[in-house]
């Protein structure tokens, strides 16, 4: 079974190290979006560049394979901090396996449907691209181009 937990102790090191067995797209880093960006397999240095970048932020989420899969990580990972308050988040970082796109949607949604809620006070969550997919009836996703 799938399922997501926050990136912090004993996963630190295991989550690292799977990012250098496998390969992933960095659609978002540092908050910045590039959707055409290559597949990446990281090296250590690079690995231990993106876990610190994923555990620097409020939400460092990960989603784990179910305990009889080979691999322990699954196809999306997101980072999230907090805008302008606490009531919004913003994507800062974004870690996805083939289909990209597809991908993108889910680990956004999944952290949509964790963090913005009544429980968190989170309002809204702002994205930094136009995805099909992410524009449903009640999501309060606000789309947030970077600008030139």
């Amino acid at each position: 079974m799938i399922g997501h937990c926050n990136l912090h102790g004993a996963l630190i090191p295991k989550f690292r190290d799977h990012l250098m067995q496998f390969a992933y797209y960095p659609v978002i880093r540092h908050g910045l979006s590039d959707l055409n960006v290559g597949l990446k397999t990281f090296t250590l240095e690079e690995a231990e560049a993106m876990v610190n970048d994923f555990t620097k932020w409020r939400f460092p989420i990960v989603c784990l394979a179910g305990s009889k899969s080979s691999i322990p990580f699954f196809d999306y990972h997101i980072a999230l901090g907090f805008g302008e308050n606490e009531r919004e988040v913003t994507i800062s970082e974004l870690l996805v396996r083939e289909p990209v796109h597809e991908n993108a949607v889910k680990g956004i949604l999944l952290a949509y449907y964790t963090l913005v809620n009544d429980k968190t006070g989170i309002e809204r969550m702002r994205v930094p691209f136009v995805l099909p997919g992410l524009r449903g009836e009640g999501l309060k996703i606000e789309i947030d181009p970077p600008k030139m």
